[in-house]
């Protein structure tokens, strides 16, 4: 094979351009020369954003972090709504965040800007105002999965999956229906052609049972329809956080409806691969409400609520492994219930 030439290259944790890995020797040159042989090419700043949550009254400050290093939270700047219960999703330049608790419940859409610091911008409302949901995507299209509305139609929001162009503002669109309703925080992980979304407070639209589940179902991203059946968690449970890389999904924590108590498991699936979860390890503490996003090789779960309060604790895992979590750092303030994260590099993108 010829050589491969390239005149912009920088490390896994910043800057722009590519990244490659498996490289023996370059030159110093206008351009760099490199032999060939396997590479890795992946974009992205490694930014993750972290913020809103917070019980009773929510809040507008949100944090970053490098997700290849280790430390605190950052000042980034402010949400235009602040509430817990909101739903986020990105792509490697937009993170978009849209509803939350209120009264009444928040319809709005906003944006920011990931690589710059600073507040959000409009950019459309949901169909309906709507708490307890999260999102889902790749690098172009976003998913918004259920949700919960106090009112007679209740069933009805709690299954349906609306979608946004990332790059273009505008309200959301119906994308189908889930075949389990989600009406808490339900985890959510993607992959390039897949969203995914697991657990939480069920409600299927075919039984009328309400029981919290411990159902997996999955998207493709670019065909509009209802969520199919992917397999299980190892039990029932609400309010866990998810993550992923390109090929695979670890989910963390939650409410398990067998226990009052809290869990500090994760567990992990492979995207492609229909079935059940496999053991991945514990977190540091057993955690509820907290949220998770990645760098596609690092995944790192941020807040939750550890009884009786909120805590501000990152911790983070290498996905490709398995293993305990590690503390990463603190975020500035305690976004504990329910807050929103999203990375410019996360397993969609």
């Amino acid at each position: 094979m010829p050589d491969i030439k390239i005149n912009n290259i920088t490390d896994r944790s910043g800057g722009s351009g590519p990244i490659f890995v498996g490289v023996s020797t370059v030159s110093t040159d206008a351009f760099m020369v490199m032999p060939s042989g396997p590479t890795e090419f992946r974009g992205g700043r490694g930014r993750a954003i972290i913020g809103a949550g917070g019980y009773p009254s929510g809040t507008t400050g949100m944090d970053y972090v490098q997700i290849s290093t280790t430390g605190n939270g950052n000042d980034f700047g402010d949400l235009r709504v602040g509430n817990y219960g909101r739903g986020s999703f990105s792509s490697s330049t937009r993170g978009i965040v849209g509803g939350g608790a209120g009264s009444p419940y928040v319809a709005s859409i906003e944006y920011q800007i990931i690589s710059s610091q600073g507040g959000s911008n409009d950019f459309g409302d949901l169909s309906i105002g709507l708490r307890f949901f999260r999102g889902t995507s790749n690098n172009s299209r976003g998913t918004w999965m259920g949700g919960q509305r106090p009112s007679t139609d209740f069933e009805k929001y709690a299954v349906i999956i609306n979608y946004n162009e990332i790059a273009t503002l505008s309200d959301a669109n119906f994308f189908g229906n889930l075949f389990e309703g989600r009406t808490g925080a339900n985890a959510t992980l993607s992959s390039p052609t897949r969203g995914i979304t697991a657990g939480d407070q069920g409600y299927n639209p075919y039984s009328g049972a309400g029981a919290v589940t411990n159902g997996i179902e999955f998207i493709t991203f670019a065909t509009f329809g209802n969520g199919l059946d992917f397999g299980d968690l190892s039990t029932a449970r609400s309010n866990a956080a998810g993550l992923s890389s390109n090929t695979r999904g670890v989910f963390g924590g939650g409410n398990p409806q067998s226990s009052p108590n809290n869990t500090d498991t994760m567990e992990y699936i492979t995207i492609a691969t229909l079935g059940n979860v496999i053991d991945f390890g514990n977190l540091t503490s057993s955690t509820n409400s907290q949220m998770g996003t990645s760098n596609n090789i690092r995944g790192i779960f941020c807040g939750g609520y550890t009884t009786p309060a909120e805590i501000n604790v990152i911790q983070y895992i290498t996905i490709a492994s398995t293993g305990d979590a590690t503390d990463f750092g603190d975020l500035v303030n305690s976004k504990g219930y329910l807050p929103v994260a999203y990375s410019d590099s996360h397993g969609g993108i």
